[in-house]
């Protein structure tokens, strides 16, 4: 069992690799995924090679950190459960304020 920390930073690095194996069983929206992708690289690398520093603090930051709190939010959701099942794996947040806000 992981606490916070550890438990944000293993599903922020394997995210998008997560993504994409889900993506198999969904080819249409597989492509759709790795089109959004490629455009957002292109636009990022761009946006860097022109201005690096506003880039990096204005863009890429943002984008990790963004990644990276969805991240946190989730481990209450999945804290303490162990099964395989997808539809076990899961507490459901029925607070409408936590809702709106998150």
């Amino acid at each position: 069992m992981y606490g916070p920390l550890i438990y944000t930073w293993i599903v922020t690095i394997t995210s998008y690799y997560r993504m994409w194996s889900v993506g198999k069983k969904h080819k249409k929206i597989q492509r759709y995924f790795l089109i959004m992708c490629i455009i957002q690289l292109l636009l990022l690398s761009a946006l860097i090679i022109i201005q690096p520093l506003q880039a990096i603090f204005i863009f890429l930051i943002p984008m990790i950190g963004s990644l990276t709190l969805t991240a946190y939010a989730t481990y209450d959701h999945h804290s303490g459960l162990e099964s395989d099942d997808p539809y076990k794996s899961s507490y459901n947040t029925l607070n409408p304020l936590y809702n709106k806000v998150t």
